[in-house]
């Protein structure tokens, strides 16, 4: 039957037939939530395994990460002093430089100093800086150059 309307008021028939309508939509509407509740419950072992294995995903990066930045802190130099290390570029020879007997070939003629820049970039000692005195220290000093100590007075 159709809805007759008289005005804004409606039959008793008329108004139960909706309030039916509704408890019927609400039902349909709780079923279709339950069935999507049982849906994601029978997907929560799926659901568990996906988790499962980003988290172990990010755990095996997270420990890469580590190991690589202990790799790092390994072989990077450590600072002893208030001097900070100043690398500088050992002199390579190109190919064509290089003569064809290696007895020709001319030792280097700084070899304590490069034991030396050695020992502070294996933190054995701690790195120096050079110290230039005016006149009137030198005067005092009686020598120009005096390596300064940072920290530890030997």
């Amino acid at each position: 039957g159709k809805l007759v309307e008289r005005g804004t008021k409606l039959s008793q028939t008329e108004r139960n037939k909706m309030v039916r309508h509704q408890e019927r939509e609400k039902a349909l509407q709780e079923a279709k939530a339950l069935r999507k509740r049982e849906r994601q419950i029978n997907n929560l072992g799926e659901l568990t395994k996906g988790v499962d294995k980003t988290l172990k995903q990010q755990q095996e990066e997270a420990a890469l990460r580590e190991e690589q930045k202990d790799e790092v802190w390994k072989h990077k130099t450590k600072r002893l002093s208030r001097h900070k290390l100043k690398v500088a570029l050992d002199p390579v020879l190109l190919p064509e430089e290089i003569p064809q007997q290696l007895r020709v070939l001319k030792p280097s003629a700084r070899t304590i100093k490069d034991q030396f820049e050695q020992f502070q970039k294996r933190n054995l000692i701690e790195p120096r800086k050079k110290v230039n005195f005016k006149r009137s220290q030198l005067a005092k000093k009686k020598h120009r150059n005096v390596t300064e100590r940072a920290f530890i007075d030997f």
